[in-house]
Parts: structure tokens; sequence; C-alpha cells
């Protein structure tokens, strides 16, 4: 039998007679309050995190006028696209593997670009995943050179990067990304003057 103590809080569970309680009902009681404390805690907290966001601003801005003299920014990403559309129109997905000056100060980047099929799936073409090697703008919106545009060796699965340059070359390095095969060192001359 539960031990029986005196009741030191009215709750329905007491005895009327007796004002006794059961222990574990103490306990209940706790885990009551810790319960409204951990829930109270957390509204407070939310309430300080809300409101040290950002200030509200107006929401009906200024109207401006566009200008129609200034064309959207070119995309990297864009570029890159249309030039392994060119040798496959069926390249969708772009991403930059490697970029870097070919030397200190100049005004252009090598770029390393990387396209494949939107769907990713190999049909037995690997040129339906392509890599490239271009000269481009220091605004990496045109492409100045094409150096290389040529088809993975391995499908989905391998690693280039840009070895080193120079003013008068580059030197890019690859391999398969999981067994580190197919390795690949290919040196282009850029002809660039500083």
């Amino acid at each position: 039998m539960p031990s029986q103590d005196v009741c030191l809080i009215s709750c329905d569970r007491c005895d009327p007679l007796t004002k006794a309680f059961d222990a574990r009902d103490l306990g209940r009681i706790a885990m009551k309050r810790r319960k409204i404390l951990l829930i109270l805690c957390l509204a407070i907290t939310i309430g300080f995190a809300c409101s040290r966001s950002a200030p509200v601003t107006s929401q009906n801005p200024a109207p401006t006028i566009p200008d129609t003299k200034q064309a959207e920014p070119v995309s990297v990403i864009t570029v890159l696209k249309s030039a392994f559309q060119e040798r496959n129109t069926k390249i969708e997905t772009v991403r930059i593997v490697d970029t870097k000056p070919p030397y200190p100060g100049a005004p252009h980047h090598l770029v390393i670009g990387w396209g494949i099929r939107k769907d990713l799936r190999f049909t037995g073409q690997f040129d339906d995943e392509l890599f490239g090697l271009f000269l481009m703008n220091a605004d990496l919106t045109k492409i100045e050179k094409t150096l290389d545009v040529f088809a993975t060796p391995r499908w989905f699965d391998y690693q280039i990067r840009i070895e080193s340059s120079t003013i008068d070359q580059v030197t890019i390095v690859g391999k398969g990304g999981t067994y580190s095969d197919s390795k690949m060192r290919r040196t282009y001359q850029l002809g660039l003057e500083q």
C-alpha cells in the first residue's frame, strides 16, 4: 500500500476527509510543473528570437522605373551551358569544377566546367557528360577561348582540377572518383600576353 502523507496542496486526488495523498501524486504534480516551466522557457526564447529579427520594412516600397538600357547580367552557368550544348544538346545540368586566374593579376580566369544530361542516366554515350576548359573574362560572363571540351572517361565518377598555370600554359589533371583510375594529365597552350 502506498505511503500516506499529509496533503500540502489542494488537488482533486486528495481524500477530502483526511487530506492525505499518495506519494506518487507528488511526482505527477512536479512533472506538470516541469512541463509548464519548459513551455514557458520555450515561449520566452521564441519571443526573444523574434524580437531580434530584422526590422519590418514597409509593405509598399517606393515604385521604381525599370532601366531599359541595362541588360540582365549573364550567369557563368548560362555561358558554360551554351558552350556545352554546342557539342551535345542533351546537356542540362552545369557546374563549375575549378577556377583560377592563369597568373597573378590576370584579366582572365581559367574555368573547368562540367555538364551532364538532366536525368543522369547512362545510355552508353559518354559524351552525355562533358568537361570543358575555358579561358573567360574576369567577370566570368564571356568565354574568350575554349581550350577543350571532352567526354568523361568515367560516367558520373570523375574528378578534374587545374594543377598549374602560367601566362603560357595550363595543366589539368583528372582521375576516377571511386578507384582513382583513368588518370589524365593534359597541358594546353594559352598564348596570353601580359
